[in-house]
């Protein structure tokens, strides 16, 4: 039961201000209309909230908001979540007949006013098929409304870009034809996910899968032979990220519980952690959604958790020997869709060194260095010193 103020305390609303609230649209019904848009005679929009049954009273307890056509646009899209829709505007409290909506009482109210379980949970959306498949939420002392640092919305977009990544290029990699170089469209729809909506304040992020995922699959996986979907690869992929998930957030000592895919899954499970640094504005990053299977769920990863995945992938790589080197030299050849370049330096034995971009990253540098003739140094690794992988390139000075 909820703890109501009293309501004589409260600024009664004339009645006739509100009018007979007929709904416009009814956005979810269960029994009673729970949401729905109305207009008041001024000719304001109301969005229109169920939170309590009076039953003794034979009355239906509504919270009216002042709201906009762009605001119900987005609640129904999934951008917003329910309870950021009902605070955008100036609330009522409404006592409504349960058979005909007309208004019996109308008192004026404040968000502090209302009973901690009036509102819906944060987050909630209008439709389960609304909810975020990922729920990413980032924590620090920096992160504030109006003040949110750059780094911190780069982590977000990394976080939608390239998560998933690795789980996904693990699942895929008997499927690919030319496993080195860019990843093809089909695998990155698969791990790629898009920002759905961004509360500011909290810096709470909801992404979910691309548009195309709505295609055929034959479409989807086209020119790869394969017995499975995409929904079965997908379903596979959020198995893994769940199951690494309860692993690093509970006391196993190593990562042999998560069998042949522990590399993927670490390093995913990296790639949303925060950053290792304490002076980083993240200090936490909260994970949940529908995609873990559990959407009351969340799993809280800290720079604690990141320095133990860290020293676990440390621990892994000295079990397989990798080289680590720094070439000097100037890009001569620069392939965008494979993402992949060669590396002359005519001054040293090696002439020609082959590399492979990590997705899209450090490309930018690559293309400058090329387009303008650069020298540069890419610092690289291998596991078999032939085919290396930048780990990092910066412009060297021009000799003269």
């Amino acid at each position: 039961m909820m703890a109501w103020p009293d309501l004589a305390e409260l600024q009664p609303v004339e009645l006739a201000h509100i009018g007979a609230l007929q709904p416009i649209e009814v956005l979810y019904q269960f029994e009673q209309p729970c949401i729905f848009t109305a207009a008041i005679p001024s000719g304001c929009l109301l969005l229109v909230y169920l939170m309590e049954e009076l039953e003794q009273d034979e009355r239906l307890r509504y919270l009216l908001t002042t709201t906009a056509a762009e605001t119900v646009a987005d609640l129904k899209t999934g951008t917003i979540s329910v309870r950021e829709a009902l605070l955008r505007g100036s609330l009522w409290l409404a006592d409504l007949g349960i058979d005909d909506l007309l208004p019996r009482q109308v008192f004026s109210i404040s968000a502090d006013q209302l009973p901690a379980d009036a509102l819906p949970e944060p987050g909630t959306m209008l439709l389960p098929s609304l909810e975020p498949e990922l729920r990413v939420r980032l924590c620090g002392q920096q992160i504030k409304s109006g003040a949110l640092p750059a780094p911190v919305l780069a982590h977000a977009a990394d976080i939608a870009k390239t998560a998933l990544k690795p789980i996904y290029e693990w699942l895929a990699r008997g499927l690919r034809i030319d496993p080195p170089g860019r990843p093809p469209e089909w695998l990155r729809t698969l791990y790629s996910l898009q920002i759905q909506s961004l509360s500011p304040g909290s810096l709470e992020v909801g992404l979910r899968l691309p548009r195309a995922v709505d295609t055929e699959p034959a479409d989807l996986l086209a020119g790869v032979h394969v017995n499975d979907d995409d929904q079965q690869i997908r379903s596979q992929g959020w198995e893994l990220l769940q199951q690494g998930l309860e692993w690093v957030t509970s006391d196993a000592q190593d990562d042999s519980a998560l069998g042949e895919a522990a590399p993927a899954i670490l390093d995913s499970l990296r790639r949303l952690a925060p950053m290792s640094s304490t002076k980083g504005p993240v200090t936490a990053v909260e994970v949940s959604g529908a995609m873990l299977g559990q959407h009351h769920k969340t799993y809280s990863l800290t720079q604690h958790t990141t320095a133990r995945i860290r020293a676990i992938q440390a621990q892994t790589g000295k079990r397989q020997e990798t080289f680590l080197r720094v070439f000097e030299g100037r890009i001569r050849s620069l392939d965008l869709d494979l993402l992949r370049l060669i590396l002359r330096n005519p001054a040293t034995a090696e002439t020609e060194v082959p590399f492979l971009l990590d997705d899209d990253h450090f490309l930018e540098d690559a293309k400058e260095a090329y387009y303008q003739e650069l020298p540069v140094k890419i610092a690289g690794r291998s596991l078999d010193e032939k085919s290396w992988t930048v780990v990092d390139i910066e412009y060297a000075p021009i000799r003269s």
